[in-house]
């Protein structure tokens, strides 16, 4: 069941209340979701839109900090393996 079908609590959407932002809020039919930044768009019915506050700010930086840390551990990972590959191919042994 989708939020726009009704049922307890759907409108205003639950998510796209914001404190102090309630008459904001009662305007919202629909909302989205990005990953990229993480952050939940709430859909307006004048056409509109605003984000909400359900993502805390610290989310996307930390995915990016864990994001370059995967990054930089493949990387290292590769470095290893291919140095080690280079020398048994040099020695024909392992």
């Amino acid at each position: 069941m989708e939020a726009a079908e009704g049922g307890t609590d759907s409108a205003p959407l639950s998510d796209c209340v914001t404190p102090g932002q309630e008459e904001r809020a009662s305007t919202a039919v629909d909302h989205t979701v990005s990953y990229v930044p993480l952050r939940l768009v709430c859909e307006t019915s004048g056409g509109g839109d605003f984000t909400s506050d359900t993502v805390p700010g610290y989310v996307n930086p930390g995915d990016l900090a864990l994001a370059l840390t995967a990054a930089g551990v493949a990387v290292g990972a590769e470095a290893l393996a291919g140095g080690r590959r280079h020398r048994v191919g040099q020695n024909g042994e392992h």
